[in-house]
């Protein structure tokens, strides 16, 4: 495991320790206040689950500036949800192992598989928390920091696409910004990891 993911041991065992008599509903409130960015990776999950679990196609374009890739459809939304949760997080991995951590400790003590803050729920949150860190981690063997520059203009870049592409004049400045990202990291158009890279840094196994 590369040294840029922090180690998770010591924040797990803090946040796992339930007092006894506590109740699940406390226990969830107290996480949400003190980590609100597992707040944000479940509700990540949430939409990324309903658009998993939508009819359509077995796979999804995934591809970026011009560089068109299909995956399967699930692995296509998770993708989409992490890059934006990678966005939110600016690409911090100490905000996103807590946020991994604190959906993990919840998903353990859920008394309830489906629904709001469920298990399921919480289980894709995880996925997700663990999909950013791998692109991270990927970005950085690669490249250094300049890597994890351009990751994060990526996933700026596609989670703004991802919402109001279609708008002409969006799309124009989320390119412009992106280029300007590129420039200010140092970089040019071939230092920027094909969509196939960054989907195999997310899902290895694929």
């Amino acid at each position: 495991m590369s040294t840029h993911r922090p180690r998770l041991t010591d924040l797990l065992c803090t946040i796992t320790r339930m007092e006894h008599g506590q109740d699940y509903k406390t226990f969830r409130q107290a996480h949400i206040k003190k980590y609100p960015d597992a707040v944000n990776a479940v509700g990540c999950a949430r939409n990324c689950l309903l658009y998993e679990n939508d009819s359509g196609p077995d796979e999804l374009q995934v591809g970026y500036l011009s560089m068109p890739l299909l995956i399967p459809r699930s692995e296509a939304w998770q993708l989409t949800y992490a890059m934006g949760l990678l966005k939110d997080c600016r690409g911090d991995t100490g905000r996103l192992a807590a946020a991994r951590v604190g959906c993990t400790s919840l998903c353990v003590r859920c008394p309830y598989r489906d629904g709001r803050w469920g298990r399921v729920e919480l289980s894709r949150a995880i996925d997700l928390c663990d999909q950013a860190l791998r692109m991270i981690e990927g970005a950085r063997a690669a490249d250094g920091d300049r890597g994890a520059q351009l990751l994060q203009a990526l996933c700026d870049h596609e989670t703004m696409m991802t919402a109001l592409g279609l708008i002409a004049d969006v799309a124009e400045s989320a390119d412009s910004d992106f280029t300007g990202a590129m420039h200010a990291a140092g970089a040019t158009a071939a230092d920027v990891p094909r969509p196939e890279t960054v989907v195999a840094w997310a899902f290895p196994w694929l």
